[in-house]
């Protein structure tokens, strides 16, 4: 097919030459030996069924979805062998340079990316100044890589320098809104008392910080009018229950558990009325001396 003339079969069988722009829709099935080049017409002989357009504009239009999609080579210029990739109003040449058009007002634009080592980069890019058409460099675009997925199966969000031994690393702050279970699934089943962060298993850390918001720090105990129990009422009390008042008793934890605020508190507490308890024997042991 050239720009002059091709050769057609009429109603009557007869070939004959006849200008180009006379290509119409529903030519037929047809295969192509060499590059095809469509205007803006459909190459089917069904009307009502346009499988594919190329219009004169340079879009592709495909109806009733695509099965295969192949987005080219995957190698080209070091050091980061890019061009394997799917642009939202962003275009590379062979020289690793991307370009961003402008409509006057933004120049932004996307990518997803492979490289030839496997790895898919999901890129964004807002310039400054939207004014302008922006040009970037492979390595200024790279700089813009929200999230990585390696070809070992590692995944980076906001980083592309993922630790070895690291499956998921994340810069930057994260707020998570719903729960959050390591080593658990948290769902309503398993989580009736409606924890937002579960750990099924040993955790560590250097500090740890609990801001308490209800539950009273036991300084009360050293106001004037606070009454210790006497010590032959503690007797009976350990006694009978094997474990001291206001602190929950070991099926108790087995059970509910324990709030570390509370269980801190009632702790001090403990501590506190021991000290009481301890101040008061000396009282009573200088008395006796003193005698």
């Amino acid at each position: 097919i050239t720009n002059e003339a091709v050769l057609i079969s009429d109603a009557q069988g007869v070939i004959k030459a006849s200008p180009a722009t006379q290509l119409k829709d529903n030519l037929g099935n047809h295969t192509a030996t060499q590059n095809l080049k469509l205007g803006n017409y459909w190459p089917s002989n069904d009307g009502s069924d346009k499988g594919l357009q190329i219009k004169s504009d340079g879009n592709v239009q495909v109806g009733g979805g695509i099965t295969q999609v192949n987005i080219g080579k995957s190698y080209s210029n070091a050091p980061y062998y890019l061009s394997s990739y799917i642009g939202f109003n962003a275009q590379r040449n062979n020289q690793g340079q991307w370009t961003f058009q402008s409509d006057d007002a933004n120049n932004g634009g996307a990518a997803i990316i492979s490289d030839v080592t496997g790895n898919l980069h999901f890129v964004t890019y807002k310039p400054p100044q939207g004014t302008n058409t922006a040009t970037l460099t492979e390595s200024d675009l790279l700089a813009n890589t929200p999230l990585l997925i390696t070809s070992n199966q590692k995944i980076g969000i906001r980083t592309t320098n993922i630790n070895a031994n690291a499956d998921l690393q994340i810069k930057g702050n994260t707020y998570i809104e719903d729960n959050l279970g390591i080593g658990i699934c948290l769902t309503a089943n398993n989580n009736p008392k409606g924890y937002r962060f579960a750990v099924n298993g040993t955790m560590g850390a250097k500090d740890i910080f609990i801001e308490v918001d209800e539950t009273p720090w036991p300084d009360y105990v050293f106001e004037p009018e606070h009454r210790l129990m006497p010590l032959s009422d503690l007797e009976w009390y350990i006694n009978k229950n094997k474990h001291l008042p206001d602190i929950p008793s070991a099926n108790d934890i087995k059970e509910n558990g324990l709030s570390l605020a509370e269980i801190n508190a009632l702790l001090l507490k403990k501590i506190e009325e021991l000290t009481l308890y301890i101040i008061e024997l000396n009282k009573k042991i200088e008395k006796y001396e003193n005698k």
